[in-house]
C-alpha cells in the first residue's frame, strides 16, 4: 500500500474498518457450541494446549476459544460468530504455521475433516484435516502422486494456499490447482484441473517409471 493509499484510507476509513471499530457484544461461547456437532474448547477446558499446541515450540499462542469442527458447517458456523462480535479467526489442522497472532483470536481447528477421495483423473477432494502423507498413500495404487514438500505431516490445504512449495516443482512443474469460489454460500470448493482461472498450486500427477 503506498503512503497515498495509507492517506486517503485514514481520510476515509472503509466501512469495513467502521464495522471493526463498532462496539461488539460480548461472545457467549455457550451460544456457539448449541450450534456446532464439533465442540467449544476454552483455555481452562481439557484439551485446550493439546489443539493450540504447534510444531514451533517458540511460540505459545493463546486463542480466546477453539472449534474443534466436525463438519463444514461448524466451521460456517464459527465464521459467522466471530464476524458478529467482531474477533479474529485462524484456521489450523497440524500447526505448522502457528504464531502469537493467534492470541486472543477464534481459532478453527480443522483437523477431524478427513474427507480423501483420489480420482484416477489426477485430482482429489480433500478435507481441511487432511495431511499430505494420507495423500500420497492412497494416490500410490492408482499410479499417483503429489507434489509434496519435505514433510509429509504437512496439512494439504495449508500447502496448497500458499504454504510452502515443493523442492521439486520447478523441475517437474507445477500444475493448475485449487481455488477458492463460492458453492453455496459460505462454502469453498475447488476449481478443475486446467481452469485457467484457478490459483497455482500443486496437484496430483502421473508418476514416472
Amino acid at each position: 500500500m503506498s503512503v497515498h493509499d495509507t492517506q486517503q484510507r485514514l481520510a476515509h476509513p472503509h466501512p469495513t474498518d467502521e464495522r471493526r471499530d463498532r462496539p461488539h457484544p460480548e461472545p457467549r461461547w455457550d451460544q456457539l457450541a448449541a450450534h456446532l456437532t464439533g465442540h467449544v474448547v476454552l483455555p481452562d477446558d481439557p484439551g485446550y494446549d493439546a489443539l493450540v499446541g504447534s510444531f514451533n515450540l517458540t511460540q505459545h499462542p493463546h486463542p480466546a476459544a477453539v472449534v474443534q469442527a466436525a463438519d463444514a458447517d461448524d466451521v460456517v458456523a464459527a465464521v459467522r460468530f466471530a464476524g458478529r462480535h467482531g474477533i479474529e479467526i485462524a484456521p489450523q489442522a497440524t500447526g505448522h504455521g502457528a504464531t502469537d497472532a493467534l492470541d486472543g483470536a477464534l481459532l478453527i481447528h480443522t483437523g477431524l475433516l478427513q474427507e480423501l477421495q483420489i480420482h484416477a483423473e489426477g485430482w482429489a477432494r480433500i478435507g481441511a484435516g487432511v495431511r499430505w502423507q494420507q495423500v500420497l498413500e492412497a494416490a500410490a495404487p492408482l499410479d499417483l502422486m503429489g507434489l509434496a514438500g519435505s514433510s509429509p505431516t504437512v496439512g494439504v490445504v495449508g500447502y496448497v494456499t500458499g504454504g510452502g512449495l515443493s523442492p521439486r516443482g520447478p523441475r517437474l512443474r507445477f500444475r493448475r490447482g485449487p481455488r477458492a469460489r463460492p458453492r453455496p454460500r459460505d462454502r469453498r470448493r475447488g476449481a478443475a484441473p486446467g481452469d485457467p482461472r484457478a490459483r497455482a498450486g500443486p496437484v496430483l500427477g502421473r508418476a514416472r517409471r
